[in-house]
């Protein structure tokens, strides 16, 4: 009985958890999206004003110094679209932060010193109490410190 309410409960945490993700997925989607329009879409507005209007028209109306300047304006915007991706998904997603987090540590020398949150190094090594892993409709809790990898995953 108690071991069919703690299934109950395991699987309502995982379908919280689901719902977790699925409202950061849309919310990281909506996010990207809309950067990449705000972006793109002066330069794109330029570019049909060249296409559609008669050759030399818009540095003749602006000056060849502010026409270039809005081309140099327009192409950093393109880059803030490279360089924003990674900046949004740091803000939505726990899953991206963690990932990040470990390559830093890994390859970068002055961030090797930190620890994750809620991990103690014990003589080099990580000791972990308790971790849960959801998987679709089910979850695996795992009590033993030797069926993890020296990175903190399951192995």
């Amino acid at each position: 009985m108690t071991q069919t309410m703690e299934c109950k409960q395991m699987t309502e945490s995982a379908k919280s958890q689901s719902q977790q993700n699925r409202k950061q997925l849309v919310i990281m989607l909506v996010g990207i999206i809309v950067l990449f329009f705000v972006c793109l879409l002066p330069f794109r507005i330029i570019a049909l004003l060249n296409i559609f209007s008669p050759p030399g028209w818009m540095m003749q109306q602006l000056g060849p110094s502010p026409f270039l300047n809005l081309m140099y304006f327009c192409r950093l915007l393109i880059y803030v679209n490279s360089a924003g991706n990674p900046i949004i998904y740091n803000i939505v997603s726990t899953k991206f932060r963690r990932a990040f987090q470990k390559v830093l540590r890994k390859y970068c020398c002055c961030c090797k010193s930190f620890l994750a949150p809620g991990r103690s190094a014990i003589n080099g090594h990580y000791s972990h109490a308790t971790r849960m892993t959801t998987m679709s409709h089910y979850s695996v809790v795992k009590h033993d410190a030797h069926d993890f990898s020296e990175t903190g995953d399951a192995v």
